[in-house]
């Protein structure tokens, strides 16, 4: 430890490859520094909210054309899978809110990446990931939940296959665009 002072070597010393300690004692620290910390209390309350009508058969639709199968993974635990729609909720007709074509089946991660833009399928059924993709651990996840899916044809069903008007709107209205 170059340009370090005794002290910081000692304290290295003390917490290299303990980190989970430090955390509990810096946190164990500032608490002593500041004075009791009051955490928020947990509490619930009544709300009105809005329920998506149908939605349900959105779902089971979406899922049966893919044999509850998600069709960029070919996972099949119906309880990791989505009917994740296309062209968003928000900017769809009422009737292409619940129209099957408007839907793939992914996993969860995959559907959470191809809302937020970081996945996309092209009107020839391909799938696209963007290059701004990125893990902060080791890369290694991106590496293999996205990048090798990265080319490669969906899993098409034999009813309800994904509208190319649906498709064309993800890749020009949704897709890499969160920057």
């Amino acid at each position: 430890m170059t340009n370090a002072s005794k002290l910081d070597a000692q304290i290295w010393a003390e917490f290299n490859n303990r980190w989970d300690e430090l955390a509990f004692e810096s946190e164990r620290l500032i608490t002593a520094l500041q004075g009791e910390v009051h955490l928020p209390v947990g509490r619930e309350e009544f709300a009105t909210a809005c329920r998506r009508v149908n939605q349900n058969f959105f779902r089971q639709a979406v899922l049966a054309a893919y044999n509850n199968a998600c069709c960029m993974t070919g996972l099949s635990n119906a309880e990791l899978l989505v009917a994740g729609h296309i062209k968003p909720w928000a900017v769809s007709t009422a009737a292409e809110k619940t129209n099957p074509a408007n839907g793939l089946c992914l996993n969860a991660l995959h559907d959470k990446a191809f809302d937020r833009g970081f996945i996309t399928v092209t009107p020839d059924y391909k799938i696209h990931v963007s290059a701004d993709i990125s893990d902060t651990c080791d890369g290694m996840t991106v590496e293999k939940f996205f990048a090798a899916c990265n080319g490669k044809t969906i899993a098409l069903p034999e009813k309800f296959a994904p509208h190319k008007e649906f498709l064309t709107y993800h890749n020009d209205v949704v897709f890499e665009h969160w920057r």
